[in-house]
C-alpha cells in the first residue's frame, strides 16, 4: 500500500479543477472533476442538463475520488480508502456510526449544503445540522426545501441511526469548506440584491 506521506501529498494537492485556484470539496462522476463549491454552483446551475448531474463529497484521504461511505463524525471516504480504512483501524469503526453517500443534484442552497457536507451553520433564525443528525423523526423533505430553480435535491446520506455525539470534521479542510460556504453566501446575497432592483429598470430614469 502506499506509504501515509504520499496520501498527506495528495489531499494538498487536490485543488479545483474547473479555477485550479481553491481546494475541491466535492466531486461530479459525470464531469469527473473535483469541484471547489462556489464552481459547483457555476458549473451545475448552467442549465438543466447539468443541473441533473450528481455529486458528493470528495473522499477525505486521497482526494481524487467521489465518497461513499461517511464513517464517524463527518469522515468521508471513497470505497477504495473505506476498505484500507477498515484493514488498519484498530479497533475496527462500529457499523452503526456509518452512513452510505448517495449523492445530491441540482442547486442546493448554503445551508443544504452545509447539512450535505456534516457542518452545522446558523442562517438567521433557522439552524442547519447534518443530514443525518437529530432529531430523527423528520423526514428530510421536511427540513430540506430547494430554493433555487435547479430542484431535484436529494439527501446524501442514508443510515438505519446517527450519532448521537455529533462533531465538525477538524483540520485545514473544514476551514475551507466554511470559507467556501461563507463565499457562496455572500454571492447568493449579491444576486438576490440584482434580482430585486432590476424590475426597476430605467423606468427611474428621466
Amino acid at each position: 500500500g502506499e506509504e501515509p506521506g504520499a496520501v498527506a501529498v495528495g489531499a494538498l494537492a487536490a485543488e479545483c479543477y474547473f479555477c485550479a485556484g481553491a481546494p475541491a470539496v466535492v466531486y461530479c462522476r459525470a464531469d469527473a472533476a473535483g469541484l471547489c463549491l462556489p464552481c459547483d454552483r457555476h458549473v451545475h446551475g448552467a442549465n438543466t442538463v447539468s443541473c441533473r448531474h450528481a455529486r458528493a463529497p470528495l473522499c477525505a484521504v486521497c482526494r481524487v475520488a467521489a465518497a461513499t461511505v461517511r464513517r464517524g463524525a463527518a469522515r468521508f471516504l471513497c470505497s477504495n480508502c473505506d476498505f484500507e480504512v477498515e484493514q488498519l483501524t484498530e479497533p475496527p469503526v462500529l457499523l452503526h456510526d456509518c452512513g452510505t453517500v448517495e449523492g445530491y443534484t441540482g442547486c442546493p442552497s448554503v445551508g443544504e449544503l452545509a447539512a450535505i457536507l456534516g457542518v452545522a451553520v446558523r442562517d438567521g433564525d433557522k439552524v442547519w445540522w447534518p443530514v443525518w443528525e437529530e432529531p430523527q423523526v423528520l423526514a428530510f423533505d421536511d427540513v430540506i426545501v430547494p430554493t433555487t430553480a435547479c430542484h431535484g435535491l436529494q439527501p446524501v446520506l442514508t443510515s438505519s441511526s446517527s450519532p448521537k455525539n455529533w462533531s465538525a470534521p477538524c483540520g485545514e479542510l473544514d476551514g475551507e469548506v466554511l470559507r467556501q460556504l461563507g463565499e457562496l453566501a455572500k454571492s447568493e446575497e449579491a444576486a438576490a440584491y440584482v434580482e430585486d432592483a432590476e424590475p426597476a429598470g430605467g423606468d427611474q430614469l428621466p
